[in-house]
């Protein structure tokens, strides 16, 4: 990295991160997002739902990601385990696996959710999950970037983020996504509440969701940035040095 003409970093937080902990200035670096494709679905929302037992009524909630700490899935549950009360009728889609799945298991048995969550595991099926849900949200309290929330953007999905590490990049609070203060169950209850009961926002905020995913995080848009970077390089490389 220190011979490096121009480091490409996947998001602004990223970019700090670098100057702070590695020393790379700021004038050395770039950000590029990472480019994003859409889930291919090869089967019907109401039939996947159908399979996870849920019923076409069911507010369905989904997460993406590894179950490991800083993704801090126990504020999702949390959240989960409040939303009967204010009168919501949800499921909870969880995608993924490691190190904290038993707890997070256990936590589920303890807040009585187990017929409400569904633990799936690593699956080759995202698309077809990410049709069956109504909601997407990341607790994650730091990320780099986010592709699984990206994901859910261009699948139209509102998406409900921590404001943790990139995830206020990923979105325009209010316009393409809501935030939340990480950890805190409340704020996050207070979300989904909303979007469970209002259609019209969730259809708006998933509208404009796939529109800026589909125009920042596409694999067009990355190559022809990429290929910018590149050819500025090349050609400073190139100039020649006046004495």
């Amino acid at each position: 990295m220190k011979c490096a003409d121009k480091v490409i970093c996947n998001s602004e937080y990223t970019r700090h991160a670098l100057r702070q902990w590695c020393g790379v200035s700021l004038g050395r670096t770039t950000v590029l997002a990472n480019p994003v494709e859409i889930r291919p679905v090869t089967e019907e929302r109401c039939e996947v739902r159908r399979h996870l037992g849920w019923e076409d009524g069911t507010f369905v909630i989904g997460h993406v990601g590894g179950m490991i700490e800083l993704r801090d899935q126990k504020t999702l549950l949390h959240s989960l385990a409040a939303l009967p009360a204010k009168g919501i009728d949800c499921g909870l889609v969880m995608i993924g696996d490691g190190p904290l799945r038993s707890n997070l298991e256990k936590l589920a048995e303890q807040l009585q959710l187990r017929q409400r969550v569904r633990f799936l595991g690593y699956t080759d099926r995202i698309g077809d999950y990410l049709s069956a849900m109504d909601l997407y949200v990341s607790t994650a309290r730091s990320e780099g970037f986010g592709i699984a929330v990206c994901e859910a953007m261009l699948a139209g999905l509102p998406v409900v983020l921590a404001d943790g590490g990139a995830h206020p990049e990923l979105i325009n609070d209010g316009e393409s996504g809501l935030l939340f203060g990480v950890g805190d169950v409340g704020a996050l209850t207070e979300r989904v509440v909303q979007l469970a009961t209002d259609f019209r926002l969730r259809r708006r905020l998933g509208e404009h969701a796939r529109r800026r995913a589909e125009l920042r995080f596409s694999p067009g848009t990355f190559a022809r940035c990429y290929t910018r970077i590149v050819d500025d390089v090349v050609l400073t490389r190139l100039r020649p040095v006046t004495r």
